[in-house]
C-alpha cells in the first residue's frame, strides 16, 4: 500500500511538473512553419517521462515505475492496439497497473485521439 501511494505520488507530481513547463513556453513560434503533430505535444506534455521519447518505456520517471512503462516499440498492448483500443487505455487508464492513470478528467476527447494516434505512430501501427 505504501509503495502504491509513492507510485501515485509520483506520477501526479510529474504531471504536475509537465503543467508547469506549459506556462514558460516561447510565444516567438514561427507561425510560417507547418503545425506540429498535436499528438506528439500531448505526448510530450503527459507520457514522454513515463514511456520516453521514442515510447520504449525508458523515460526518467518511468524508471522509479513498477511495473514499467509499455515499451510501444516491442511489447503488445494489453487493451489491443486499435485507434478505439488505445484512446480507452488513455481514457481510463489501466485497472492492472496503477501507474497508468486515466485522463479522461484531464484531457478533452480530441486530444485523447491525437495522442492515441502518436502513440500507435510510435507503435508502428500506422
Amino acid at each position: 500500500m505504501k509503495k502504491m501511494i509513492t507510485i501515485s505520488i509520483l506520477v501526479l507530481m510529474t504531471i504536475a511538473v509537465s503543467f508547469c513547463g506549459e506556462s514558460q513556453k516561447d510565444t516567438t513560434e514561427d507561425t510560417s512553419a507547418a503545425p506540429a503533430d498535436p499528438g506528439k505535444a500531448v505526448y510530450d506534455q503527459f507520457c514522454l517521462s513515463c514511456h520516453g521519447i521514442t515510447g520504449e518505456g525508458d523515460g526518467p520517471a518511468g524508471k522509479a515505475l513498477q511495473p514499467k512503462p509499455r515499451n510501444f516499440k516491442t511489447e503488445p498492448f494489453k487493451f489491443g492496439d486499435s485507434l478505439e483500443a488505445v484512446m480507452a487505455t488513455v481514457s481510463n487508464g489501466s485497472p492492472k497497473a496503477p501507474t497508468m492513470a486515466a485522463f479522461k478528467n484531464m484531457l478533452p476527447p480530441e486530444s485523447i485521439k491525437a495522442v492515441a494516434e502518436y502513440v500507435r505512430k510510435l507503435a508502428g501501427k500506422q
